[in-house]
């Protein structure tokens, strides 16, 4: 399920003792964004760019492919690399590739 990402990454990110605000600076996010990422299942598949995600993904080890479910079954995780997932996701909720890569609200400050 796609809630089970924000878990996995806090528990990434405790794992190696790094504190949001740390991880925050290492992704180019403000602290709100980052807060966010690790509160609300949907943020990191329809808010934050591909390539943030990909960085976040890589730089704590999770296993993205174990969020099996997606949207009530709509979209499934193959063998395919993040990006192509992540078409899908975009897709899937008919999305533009610029709606896509940014549906942030950039109401909070770095």
């Amino acid at each position: 399920m796609t809630d089970q990402f924000p878990s996995l990454l806090q528990q990434a990110r405790t794992r190696i003792g790094m504190d949001e605000r740390a991880a925050a600076r290492i992704f180019g996010l403000s602290l709100c964004e980052y807060a966010d990422l690790e509160a609300y299942p949907d943020e990191w598949f329809s808010v934050l760019p591909t390539q943030v995600i990909r960085c976040v993904v890589s730089c704590f080890g999770i296993d993205w492919r174990s969020c099996r479910t997606w949207n009530a079954g709509k979209v499934h995780v193959g063998p395919e690399p993040l990006n192509s997932f992540l078409v899908k996701i975009r897709e899937a909720h008919a999305l533009t590739r610029e709606q896509f890569a940014d549906r942030g609200s950039g109401d909070c400050d770095p």
